[in-house]
């Protein structure tokens, strides 16, 4: 069972490969104060090949370009926009973007700023020590953790990811089950002693590191 984001990590997608899907009834870890941001040391902007991730005093962002293209007989037929010396005008007012033609069609990016803790966001942040946080995804009233690591100069992310066969929450005491389709449904709302026995690798998928 995964979590993974989406390209612009406008919404957090399940997988399901068995028949139980796990959330939690409230953010974890249980009986810690929420935070509005990481610890000064770590705000600055971290990036991998595909994303970036901005951590500021305003919270956590993701930083993602969305590709666009428009063609050349448009163009030509539009007052709005223009194209000159390899970049497009019009897409932004007074400002200009690098551009590529291929195909009769010119191909730009545009930055796009998504929050994943700030106003308006329904996630929470909660830190677990100096360097570790668990960012957790509102998903219709429930959540899933993604932990968050800082180590050096580096971030260290690691989704919610579990294999529903080894039965790894077993131990919580109080859920709640529904059935849809087939599939159960299970949220769980563990308490702090039964949080703590449990370790990262049993609801934890694989690293994904960035670096300043």
């Amino acid at each position: 069972m995964k979590f993974f984001p989406t390209l612009f990590f406008l919404n957090i997608t399940l997988i399901s490969f068995g028949q139980v899907s796990y959330d939690f009834a409230q953010p974890l870890p249980p009986e810690v104060m929420n935070v509005q941001h990481v610890d000064k040391p770590y705000r600055t902007i971290y990036t991998n090949e595909n994303n970036q991730f901005e951590f500021s005093e305003a919270g956590i962002f993701t930083l993602t370009t969305v590709v666009h293209s428009i063609s050349r007989e448009t163009l030509r037929e539009s007052s709005q926009y223009r194209v000159r010396n390899g970049y497009i005008f019009g897409v932004h007012e007074n400002d200009s973007i690098p551009c590529v033609e291929e195909n009769d069609r010119f191909y730009f990016g545009i930055r796009q700023r998504d929050t994943l803790i700030g106003i308006n966001s329904k996630n929470i942040l909660r830190k677990i020590d100096a360097t570790n946080y668990l960012l957790n995804f509102n998903e219709n009233g429930t959540y899933t953790p993604c932990l968050i690591t800082f180590n050096g100069k580096s971030l260290i992310i690691r989704y919610f990811n579990y294999d529903d066969k080894s039965k790894p929450f077993e131990k919580f005491k109080s859920k709640t089950v529904k059935e849809s389709e087939g599939i159960e449904y299970v949220t769980l709302n563990p308490t702090l002693k039964e949080w703590e026995k449990m370790s990262q690798k049993d609801f934890l998928g694989d690293a994904v590191i960035y670096t300043r």
